[in-house]
């Protein structure tokens, strides 16, 4: 904890209630945190909310700052009035925002900034998803009326979050539109997974006289009790896990068809009675790799999870082999921008900095003089129509002259921006954001599709 009076953590997830609870409840302060959703209206009642637990010293958590934009300015002006030595020092204030423009810049570079992004790799997932609340209780893991059903579904239903979150990375190849599932979804599914099994369960059976475990029928005949080894589908509430997963929790942050098409598909093959007849015989991949431990306690399952593969094969998500070139890609590039992010536009009132500016300058204006040289002209499409005129035999004459016409419209645009670019070097044009953005893709020799060109 910081030694200042206030602490402002950011979380860019806005589950992140459940962090700022087990925080408190290590300092005992449970029952001192007040929650509050911002929205339309909420910004009142905000204020007062902080401005008691000010003097009170209680916990504050504002959370879904991003949807109250207009908002944001009276809780940078609170933030910036806080005076650490008049107000109690317990005192905290917690924000939760998805990345908002509208977010005050002061508060993020004041305050102590917390994300919470899910783990590579489907094992580095699953082990982190056994170590959250409720899967980490033992109570929670070993309470269920039914501990052979419930124990086989949780592991396929954290396998399930596993790949739903890691099939991100492959890009189109893993979901038309990539989705935001987190640890709420899981926490809150596993929760009515336990529910469900425990009020579906049969009553508990009677002892007979012979010592054996038996149930009374509803016509009054004793029948005998399911044993561990056989068949516990009929007792297991599948339509009902499959729509609160499926349709609710998971399903209702998936807005394209085909994609919840495919989240039924892997869920279904993650919730069904296979799993809990078949046991670890039962293969969530073609490989065989992946599939449920033996049963006994949480041990045994966090030590199977432990054996599998740091990088998942692509057959894990039943994807084809070459699945891994787009993903690869997609991390290269990634990494490679996020270094570039990091790497440009530091600014400073060094003589190195302005010196380490100027040379990038004049490099950008070594490369914009070199392009407008070798920069072809544009053809002549009067010579061109009639050098090759459009004739029965020679259709194709027409996409020709179509073809240079748009060339020479890509020419001119480009020389036009270069001409602009070496304008706003040496003082004569105001660079536009276009030409900054360009002026960024030359100093990094990266080619400039998004920035003036790319709509051509």
């Amino acid at each position: 904890m910081s030694d200042q009076a206030i602490y402002q953590a950011v979380a860019c997830n806005s589950k992140a209630t459940p962090v700022v609870s087990s925080s408190a409840a290590e300092r005992n302060l449970s029952s001192r945190i007040s929650a509050i959703s911002l929205g339309q209206g909420q910004g009142p009642k905000a204020a007062a909310l902080i401005a008691e637990a000010q003097v009170s010293g209680s916990w504050v958590v504002l959370q879904n700052c991003h949807l109250a934009p207009s908002w944001m300015p009276n809780l940078d002006r609170i933030c910036e009035d806080m005076n650490p030595e008049a107000i109690n020092p317990e005192f905290r204030l917690w924000m939760t925002s998805f990345p908002s423009p509208k977010f005050p810049v002061n508060i993020l570079q004041s305050g102590v900034k917390i994300t919470n992004e899910p783990p590579a790799g489907v094992r580095a997932n699953m082990r982190r998803s056994f170590g959250i609340e409720p899967l980490s209780n033992q109570t929670f893991f070993e309470g269920c009326i039914q501990p052979l059903p419930f124990k086989r579904l949780l592991f396929g239903l954290t396998f399930f979050h596993a790949l739903v979150q890691e099939r991100r990375k492959y890009g189109p190849l893993g979901w038309n539109i990539p989705y935001g599932f987190d640890d709420g979804d899981l926490r809150i599914s596993a929760m009515q997974l336990k529910m469900f099994l425990d009020e579906a369960a049969p009553a508990q059976p009677a002892a007979s006289s012979d010592g054996r475990r038996s149930t009374m029928s509803s016509n009054g005949s004793i029948a005998a009790a399911i044993t561990p080894s056989a068949s516990t589908s009929s007792i297991v509430p599948f339509d009902a896990l499959r729509y609160t997963a499926g349709e609710c929790n998971y399903g209702g942050r998936v807005t394209d068809d085909k994609d919840r098409l495919l989240l039924s598909t892997i869920l279904a093959k993650c919730y069904c009675p296979e799993l809990v007849e078949q046991g670890p015989a039962y293969s969530f991949s073609a490989s065989g790799i992946y599939h449920t431990p033996e049963d006994g306690p949480r041990e045994n399952y966090l030590s199977y999870i432990d054996s599998l593969p740091i990088q998942p094969a692509p057959e894990a998500f039943g994807l084809h082999a070459n699945a891994a070139i787009t993903k690869d890609i997609n991390d290269t590039d990634l990494m490679l921008s996020s270094l570039l992010a990091m790497s440009g536009g530091g600014g400073g009132s060094s003589g190195g900095a302005a010196a380490e500016a100027a040379a990038v300058e004049a490099r950008v204006a070594a490369v914009v003089n070199e392009c407008l040289q070798k920069l072809p002209e544009p053809f002549d499409l009067e010579a061109v129509g009639a050098k090759f005129p459009v004739t029965y035999g020679q259709s194709l004459n027409t996409m020709l002259v179509q073809e240079m016409a748009r060339y020479n419209k890509l020419c001119n645009k480009i020389r036009d921006s270069l001409k602009s670019i070496a304008a706003a070097l040496k003082g004569l044009l105001v660079m536009s954001n276009e030409l900054e953005a360009a002026y960024r893709s030359i100093s990094l020799n990266q080619v400039s599709v998004k920035c003036c060109w790319g709509s051509l």
